[in-house]
């Protein structure tokens, strides 16, 4: 049988290398944005989710929680590239 203290140590260890993830892609989102020639003025949803690796439904959700705002040209949706940037800058998670 296995120690449980081996087993909170080790889901700690996993914990920590997740953390280390997530801030290091943090970094990676810092350091884009800082760089104003990242987001273009206006963006489709496909470049949205490309340029924040997330899937297309992600952005759909960031969008009807007004987290990101968009504008209708014709049939096409499309994503101003300062809201992007403001939801990375303003957003805590």
């Amino acid at each position: 049988m296995q120690n449980p203290f081996e087993t909170i140590e080790q889901h700690f260890k996993m914990l920590m290398e997740n953390q280390n993830k997530i801030l290091k892609r943090l970094e990676e989102v810092e350091k884009s944005v800082q760089n104003k020639e990242t987001f273009k003025k206006v963006m489709t949803l496909k470049e949205v989710a490309e340029q924040l690796q997330i899937c297309k439904p992600t952005v759909y959700k960031l969008i009807n929680e007004g987290k990101i705002q968009v504008r209708k040209s014709g049939t096409r949706t499309l994503v101003l590239g300062d809201s992007v940037r403001n939801y990375l800058t303003v957003e805590p998670n």
